[in-house]
C-alpha cells in the first residue's frame, strides 16, 4: 500500500500490480475520478502529439519531450476537471510517490507507444502518395531523381515549371494539401477547436489553420520516403536524423511565421480548407464553431 494514501485525498487513490520491478495501473477497479483524469489525459496528449498548437517547437521524435507531454497532460486534466487543490490529484502527480503513483499514472498513457502510432500512420500515408505524385520508382532513374530531390532540398517548393523549384514559396508544392488531408483529417475532425490564427484582428482572425507540427511531420515522412527510395532501404520512421530532419522544417516553418505572416497565414489556413473540406467563403467574420459546422466531418476518413 502507498503510504502516501494518509497524506492525500481519498479520490486520488490508484489501484496498481506490481510486473518486475515497476508497478502497472490496473485496467480496473480505479475511482471515478482517477478514470476522468485518465480519459482527459488522453485526449490532450492525442492533441499534443498530433496537433499541439500550444507550443511551436514541440519534437515528437524527442522521447524528454514525449515523457514531459505526458506528465504535462495529466497535471493539465486534472486541473480542467478541478482536481487541483492541495492533497488532490495534481497535488500528488507532483508531490506523490515517484514508483507508486507518478510513474504508473504516466504509464497508462502509453505516450511513446502513441507516438509510434502517429508517426507510422503518417508515414504510411506518405509511402501510399509521394511516388506517384513525385513520379518517383525504385529504378535507376527513380533513385537519381529522389538523389536530386533530397541534395537540393526540392521536393517541398512549388515548381515554376519541370526544372527550376520556386524557392520563393517553401512547402508550396501541391502535395502537402492532399499528404495532410490523409494523415490528419480524422485527427482534426476531433480537435480543429484547439486551432486559431496567427492573424489576431480582422476577418483573417476567424480563419484557422493547421499547426507548424503537422506540416513538419509530413515533410519528414516525404523526406523520409524519398530516402528510403533514393538508397533503395526501408526504415523506422524514428531516429537522430528524423529529428533532425523534423527540426528543419519546423525551423523554415517558424521562420515564415515570423518574417511572412501573410504568407505563412495563407500556407496554413489553405492547408485546413484542404484537410477538413470547410469552404473558405462562408468562413469570414464567423466564430469557430460557426467555421467548424461547415464541415463535413462524417466525410473525413
Amino acid at each position: 500500500m502507498d503510504p502516501d494514501n494518509s497524506i492525500f485525498l481519498r479520490r486520488t487513490r490508484i489501484t496498481v500490480v506490481q510486473h518486475g520491478r515497476r508497478w502497472y495501473l490496473t485496467k480496473r477497479d480505479q475511482g471515478f475520478e482517477i478514470e476522468r483524469v485518465l480519459r482527459r489525459a488522453i485526449r490532450i496528449v492525442t492533441c499534443g502529439m498530433g496537433i499541439n498548437p500550444e507550443n511551436p517547437d514541440f519534437v515528437p521524435f524527442n522521447q524528454d519531450q514525449l515523457e514531459a507531454l505526458c506528465l504535462d497532460s495529466l497535471l493539465a486534466a486534472a486541473t480542467e476537471l478541478g482536481y487541483n487543490g492541495v492533497g488532490d490529484i495534481y497535488d500528488r502527480l507532483v508531490h506523490g510517490d515517484m514508483d507508486l503513483y507518478i510513474k504508473p499514472m504516466r504509464t497508462y498513457l502509453q505516450v511513446q507507444q502513441r507516438a509510434i502510432i502517429l508517426r507510422s500512420d503518417v508515414k504510411k500515408t506518405a509511402a501510399a502518395l509521394v511516388p506517384g505524385l513525385l513520379e518517383l520508382s525504385r529504378t535507376d532513374a527513380g533513385r537519381r531523381k529522389s538523389k536530386d530531390l533530397l541534395e537540393n532540398m526540392s521536393h517541398g517548393l512549388t515548381y515554376r515549371d519541370q526544372e527550376q523549384p520556386d524557392r520563393a514559396k517553401p512547402l508550396g508544392s501541391a502535395m502537402f494539401p492532399t499528404l495532410l488531408a490523409s494523415a490528419y483529417g480524422s485527427l482534426l475532425s476531433k480537435h480543429a477547436e484547439e486551432l486559431s490564427s496567427i492573424i489576431a484582428e480582422g476577418p483573417q482572425s476567424k480563419e484557422l489553420e493547421v499547426t507548424p507540427l503537422m506540416v513538419a511531420m509530413v515533410a519528414t515522412a516525404v523526406h523520409a520516403v524519398i530516402s528510403e527510395i533514393a538508397h533503395n532501404t526501408k526504415e523506422e520512421f524514428s531516429g537522430t536524423n528524423l529529428e533532425n530532419t523534423f527540426k528543419l522544417h519546423l525551423a523554415m516553418l517558424n521562420g515564415l511565421r515570423e518574417r511572412r505572416v501573410a504568407y505563412y497565414h495563407t500556407l496554413m489556413h489553405n492547408f485546413f480548407i484542404h484537410a477538413t473540406g470547410a469552404i473558405p467563403n462562408a468562413t469570414h467574420g464567423l466564430s469557430t464553431n460557426e467555421i467548424l459546422n461547415t464541415i463535413d466531418w462524417d466525410a473525413i476518413a
